[in-house]
């Protein structure tokens, strides 16, 4: 299996990564730094997300049991859109839409 090297961040991509990276892409409300139970680093972004991940087996299972819980409790509040939206700043989602979580107020804006 060929290694992945994470860009801007250093060391390779798990499998885990990859799929919550796609995730991320079908479903754009979901409270990363909430789920992970730590604050964003506003000084290098997503540093904190690698730093936590990246420290133990035990933080990334903690981490996938509060996105499959997340999941569980808003996935009949998930609204489709057909709306592409920005992944980085040069291309947008292969999937031709996307996931929001349904909240009547930003529903009016959306």
């Amino acid at each position: 299996m060929k290694e992945v090297d994470v860009p801007f961040f250093s060391g390779e991509y798990t499998v885990a990564d990859v799929a919550y990276s796609a995730i991320r892409e079908i479903i754009i409300d979901i409270p990363t730094f909430k789920l992970l139970g730590i604050r964003f680093n506003k000084v290098c972004g997503y540093c904190s997300y690698w730093e936590y991940v990246r420290e133990s087996e035990k933080n990334r299972e903690k981490f996938q049991k509060a996105v499959r819980k997340w999941y569980e409790k808003n996935k009949d509040n998930l609204k489709w859109v057909d709306e592409p939206f920005a992944v980085t700043d040069i291309c947008t989602s292969p999937a031709g839409g996307h996931y929001y979580l349904k909240n009547d107020k930003l529903d009016e804006k959306r």
